[in-house]
């Protein structure tokens, strides 16, 4: 099945495939997704209960996350363990994959 990329965006952003006959294919840009669990932030459900953001988001029809993985991050972030957390995560919770390879270790 061929599929074009249409969109990309950051997190709360989507990236949308489209091919013809097939399904819409909605994601995110999750790469910040444990810095910012460290930092504290807490994600909510419509019922407003705190939740893991990979349920939430799941159960407003997104299928697809991407992860972005650099060679050797200063912060840490993002970098190979960091990233395959998350990918387990994305996967156990029913999520399709999409990881872009950094060959810099910020942004670039």
């Amino acid at each position: 099945m061929k599929r074009h990329l249409l969109t990309t965006l950051l997190l709360g952003g989507a990236l949308l495939f489209h091919g013809q006959g097939e399904a819409m294919v909605k994601g995110a840009d999750f790469s910040w997704l444990t810095q910012m669990e460290k930092a504290g932030y807490k994600f909510y459900n419509d019922a407003g209960q705190q939740q893991d953001l990979f349920k939430t988001l799941k159960e407003h029809g997104m299928n697809t996350i991407r992860l972005r993985v650099w060679v050797n991050p200063a912060d840490g972030w993002n970098n190979i363990s960091d990233v395959i957390a998350k990918a387990k995560r994305a996967k156990a919770a029913g999520f399709d994959l999409l990881i872009d390879f950094h060959y810099s270790d910020s942004w670039a």
